[in-house]
């Protein structure tokens, strides 16, 4: 039997090991779904996957699946744009556009439109609430708050979504550099953390400590709004 240098042996395991450092990992990819123009995808706590679409004359909407993607159905709701779905307290929301925020209590399968324009008509021009989006919301203490991106700042709300009231609008307001007006962010997103509610704007970070009122928590005369 032919014998090899210890130094040899060395130099054949360090290569055989760089070699498999080299080669790429093997972990590919499988397509669950062909949807053009995918918009927003969501797994809810049940395991239903939803997805939805941005379409230009709005003939999509929202597709769910019960099997991990091999096979999709339509939900039977009008298309909104949604942008982003947001799982709390048994329900399922989709945020979209012209102020329509989607609800089901069924994991995604069947949907209510909830309205918020009565809520910022007052400062949104009727012109402009058709074409409002909304890209922000979440849940704290039962109460639902959703952020409107046009100018309507942020909305809360004591029956997830059936009715609607403006937070404190005035301490939302910023000023920009050189303007003597103030003017109201367009905000992106909401989170809530340890009792309070942040808003991130395009140009600011607002905080949000909500006061009691008939032991739930939303009303439109506090102002415990913190930039």
């Amino acid at each position: 039997m032919r014998s090899f240098p210890f130094k040899t042996i060395i130099g054949l395991s360090t290569a055989a090991v760089a070699m498999v450092m080299s080669s790429p990992l093997r972990a590919d990819w499988e397509q669950v779904h062909s949807l053009p123009n995918t918009y927003a995808h969501f797994i809810t706590s049940e395991g239903v996957n939803l997805m939805s679409d941005y379409r230009d004359n709005r003939d999509g909407g929202i597709y769910y699946s019960e099997d991990g993607g091999a096979t999709w159905t339509k939900s039977e709701v009008r298309d909104y744009w949604f942008s982003n779905f947001y799982e709390a307290d048994g329900y399922i929301f989709a945020i979209g556009s012209g102020c329509r925020i989607g609800r089901s209590e069924d994991g995604g399968r069947t949907w209510d439109l909830l309205n918020y324009s009565k809520a910022i008509e007052d400062w949104v021009p009727n012109k402009v609430l058709d074409a409002t989006v909304c890209y922000a919301i979440t849940v704290l203490d039962g109460v639902l708050y959703a952020g409107d991106f046009s100018g309507g700042g942020v909305i809360c709300s004591n029956d997830y979504g059936e009715t609607w009231e403006m937070t404190d609008r005035d301490s939302l307001y910023i000023y920009f550099t050189g303007e003597s007006e103030p003017q109201m962010d367009s905000f992106y997103h909401l989170e809530a953390f340890k009792g309070m509610v942040y808003a991130f704007g395009l140009y600011s970070v607002h905080a949000y400590i909500p006061e009691e009122k008939n032991g739930r928590y939303c009303q439109s005369t506090v102002t415990a709004w913190h930039q």
